[in-house]
């Protein structure tokens, strides 16, 4: 009878329970140091009706920390471990930096748990109690000394800041560390990067340091142009997660790609039969050539000295050259582009080289006090020169090719042996 009337007053079944009710905080005494023994309290409650539902603490000074706040919740039961960790950012900063604690462990103390929910009529109800934590590990873990090695780099395998990393130092080992980059456009794609082993393994108290070449040296595009975040983030095992960013720019970054010309040379006084390209010269005499190397990929190309037309003795190679000329040293240099002319007898590989066009098909400027050079993307370089066959030979006949050098990096196979021919020198 009773129920008929109450029903009859508009009001639920549902309600004359409690909205919260079943509420446990057990154990009351906890210790948040990831040992394995009294971590965590198993918080339970149930709900009647739909709810908004928040856990929260509050210190004896009065300060609150919120485990959840004002999270959705429908009719049923509900049971949750507790381990001590607040997810309220907060800011660390100190002589070390500056960085970002998303979650932390509450100080040792006695603490009032409240455990609220408010149902979509706007009734609240609410159960407090009291939890001790003690012997709790509050050590935040910090990315000490955040670094970026190179804030602005070009990853394109010009030996020109192709590479950037991330250093740190951490002050505690942790259960899990990552460092990656990322477009503030897109958030969810995430690029990693890797860490150089060292003396310090991952995750452990030390100095630690990632490498980034953009993918290129693997043979892959890095990321687009553009400024990007680098995020690392480090997390304990008994709950602290810290991150620190700072941010990346990527400029004329794509794998270089460049080619002789329809793979031809044109070789001075050469003759064609069945059997291939045949040049006939006397001791003495000159070798001349031309070809044209093309820049077909995305980035710029630098390149080295000697330019179009210098002329070799057969005798000379790339560093002898400029010693004995008292011109400037054309050394091997990370990351140049030269063509290069190779013969089966060399004891030096392509021991005569040259830039990858003639100074008007290059873009010239200083960089850090330097002159250097380049070919840009879509243009194409003429590349010419002579070597003078002084001998001695091992041999009357020997195989000459071309070849485009990427230097330290390697000479690709579309690259080399580039229009064999067969010399023929005619001993006196």
């Amino acid at each position: 009878m009773w129920l008929a009337l109450l029903l009859g007053l508009g009001l639920s079944s549902c309600h004359l329970r409690p909205l919260l009710y079943d509420v446990s905080v057990s154990p009351d005494v906890i210790s948040p140091n990831a040992d394995g023994s009294d971590d965590v309290t198993n918080i339970a409650y149930k709900l009647s009706r739909n709810a908004a539902v928040s856990i929260y603490l509050e210190n004896a000074a009065g300060e609150r920390y919120y485990f959840r706040q004002d999270r959705p919740r429908s009719a049923g039961a509900y049971r949750v471990q507790w381990g001590g960790v607040i997810n309220q950012p907060r800011w660390l900063e100190n002589e070390y930096g500056r960085q970002l604690v998303k979650s932390w462990v509450l100080p040792d103390g006695i603490y009032t748990w409240t455990i609220e929910a408010t149902d979509e009529e706007g009734e609240t109800e609410r159960v407090t109690g009291q939890i001790t934590l003690r012997g709790g590990d509050t050590v935040v873990p910090e990315l000490r000394q955040f670094t970026i090695a190179l804030p602005v780099f070009t990853p394109n395998q010009d030996g020109l800041a192709d590479r950037t990393g991330v250093s740190y130092f951490l002050n505690k080992d942790v259960d899990y560390v990552q460092v990656y980059l990322y477009h503030p456009d897109r958030p969810d794609l995430r690029y990693p990067l890797e860490e150089q082993e060292r003396t310090t393994p991952p995750g452990k108290a030390g100095y630690h340091y990632y490498d980034y070449d953009g993918g290129v040296d693997r043979g892959a595009d890095p990321p687009p142009d553009g400024t990007y975040i680098i995020m690392a983030e480090a997390r304990d095992l008994v709950g602290h997660h810290v991150v620190v960013s700072g941010t990346l720019t990527i400029q004329e970054g794509g794998k270089p790609r460049a080619e002789v010309v329809n793979g031809d040379i044109q070789w001075g006084g050469a003759v064609s039969n069945l059997e291939g390209t045949e040049i006939y010269l006397p001791l003495g005499a000159t070798l001349c050539f031309t070809t044209y190397i093309e820049n077909y990929g995305r980035v710029p190309i630098r390149t080295s000295g000697p330019p179009s037309p210098t002329d070799y003795q057969s005798d000379q190679n790339y560093n002898t050259l400029a010693v004995e000329r008292g011109e400037p040293s054309w050394h091997q240099q990370a990351g140049v582009w030269r063509f290069g002319i190779n013969f089966d007898t060399s004891e030096t590989d392509f021991p005569y080289r040259w830039a990858v066009g003639r100074p008007e098909d290059l873009r010239c400027e200083t960089i850090e006090g330097r002159p250097q050079c380049f070919l840009d993307p879509g243009k194409r370089g003429a590349v010419s020169g002579c070597i003078e066959m002084v001998g001695p030979f091992p041999r009357d006949a020997i195989y000459a090719w071309g070849g485009l050098i990427h230097e330290y990096v390697g000479v690709n196979a579309e690259n080399n042996y580039v229009d064999q021919v067969l010399i023929h020198i005619d001993q006196p």
